[in-house]
């Protein structure tokens, strides 16, 4: 009689075998998940970075219509983008001197998913952003504004977006 089946040997070496792909498998689902992650956040300090930068913008264009200096209520050096009124995005922004030992520089959620800074009764989202404005960039003189947005998240930098403004146009 010529039975034929499986040793132990291979029945060791399948399972080996088998356990070896499952893992693989694993493994790629959770590196997916983990770059998912990384890219949501990375895309997210882009979009805060650009607000800020859009929030200097408006001031500035502000300061035009209203016929004042341009560089009105825009402080520089290290700077912080906090709401006007914490409970509605919809009353504007102000641009005050950043305190790394504050939540001005937290960004945070409210329940109506609106990103706010400094908001009452909010969550914090771990992002934290803060901008530096200086005056007189290319030698232009007090003419030019270079402002640069720093996002990070849980200390390590993530985006830096860096806009020139000018008094005029040349």
């Amino acid at each position: 009689m010529n039975q034929r089946g499986f040793n132990l040997i291979e029945v060791a070496f399948s399972v080996v075998i088998i356990t070896t792909g499952l893992l693989v498998i694993i493994s790629l689902f959770s590196l997916n998940i983990k770059n998912g992650i990384r890219s949501k956040n990375k895309l997210i300090a882009v979009y805060l970075a650009n607000e800020s930068i859009e929030i200097v913008r408006q001031q500035r264009d502000n300061n035009w219509f209203s016929g004042i200096g341009w560089m009105t209520n825009i402080p520089t050096g290290s700077v912080a983008v906090v709401p006007q009124n914490a409970a509605d995005i919809r009353e504007g922004w102000n641009i005050v001197t950043a305190n790394a030992n504050t939540d001005e520089r937290k960004v945070f959620l409210t329940n109506d998913n609106t990103y706010l800074n400094n908001a009452v009764a909010a969550t914090d989202t771990g992002f934290e952003r803060y901008l530096t404005i200086n005056t007189g960039c290319f030698g232009v003189g007090t003419e030019c504004m270079e402002v640069t947005s720093h996002v990070s998240l849980n200390g390590i930098q993530l985006s830096e977006v860096t806009a020139y403004f000018y008094d005029k146009w040349f």
